[in-house]
């Protein structure tokens, strides 16, 4: 399972990056991912995703906070498939329409900074 322990890090790092560099375009990207009728599918990967780093939390050297994350990305698909009061609408209409670039670059950062410690952290 260190294989995707590393691939979930290199993704991180690179995807923080892109944020970063190149905003306007990630917004685009985001906005396309985020769109309608795909929820289903982001909500079956958060948990797949979820359900991997559990797995394959032994391989690394802090198991608990790759856990932690693994509970994390099954709660956020499970919010995204019950999206109570609509509250996933109103996050991602936000998040597409009224986030400053600031917002991204910080999440970027965000990203970059934990997927580079994630990734020393593989055993």
């Amino acid at each position: 399972m260190n294989w995707f322990l590393y691939a979930i890090g290199l993704i991180g790092i690179a995807s923080g990056t892109s944020v970063i560099l190149y905003t306007d375009e990630a917004k685009k990207v985001l906005a396309n991912v985020m769109a309608g009728n795909k929820r289903m599918f982001l909500a079956v990967v958060a948990g797949a995703v979820g359900v991997l780093l559990i797995m394959a939390s032994s391989h690394t050297q802090h198991r608990g906070f790759v856990i932690f994350l693994g509970i994390l990305a099954i709660a956020k698909g499970g919010f995204i498939v019950l999206n109570p009061k609509q509250l996933y609408d109103k996050v991602a209409d936000w998040y597409l329409s009224m986030a400053s670039d600031q917002t991204y670059r910080l999440h970027g950062i965000i990203l970059l900074v934990l997927c580079t410690i994630f990734l020393s952290w593989v055993s």
